[in-house]
C-alpha cells in the first residue's frame, strides 16, 4: 500500500510541475492602447530601451518625465537632431549612427 502512495505522490508532482512549466510560445503581446501588435517586438524598440529612452518616455511611448513620442509629425533627420544635440530637457545623446537611424526612422512611424 505504501508504494502505491509513493506512486501517486510522484505521479502528482510531476503533474503540478509540468502544469507550472513552459512559454507561451505563439502569444503575441498586444498594445493596449491601440490594439495592435506590440510595439515591443521590433529593432527600433529594442534599441529605444537599449539606449535608455524608456526611462523619460515610458515603455509605451506615453511620457513620463520626458513627452509622450506618439503622434508626433517630425520627419527622421528632425528627429536624429534631437537625439544628437538635444531639446528642451532632453541632454543630448551619444548614439552609434546606425542605431541613431534604426530608431528616428522606428520612432518617426509611431
Amino acid at each position: 500500500m505504501i508504494d502505491v502512495w509513493r506512486v501517486y505522490i510522484a505521479l502528482c508532482m510531476v503533474g503540478v510541475l509540468v502544469a507550472c512549466g513552459g512559454k507561451e510560445d505563439g502569444v503575441e503581446k498586444e498594445d493596449v492602447s491601440t490594439g495592435n501588435t506590440s510595439i515591443e517586438q521590433s529593432e527600433g524598440y529594442a534599441y529605444y530601451e537599449q539606449e535608455g529612452c524608456i526611462a523619460c518616455h515610458g515603455d509605451a511611448l506615453q511620457g513620463a518625465s520626458g513627452p509622450a513620442l506618439t503622434s508626433q509629425s517630425l520627419s527622421v533627420a528632425e528627429i536624429e537632431q534631437i537625439i544628437s544635440k538635444g531639446k528642451g530637457f532632453m541632454p543630448p545623446q551619444q548614439v552609434d549612427a546606425d542605431i541613431l537611424t534604426v530608431l528616428a526612422t522606428w520612432l518617426s512611424e509611431q
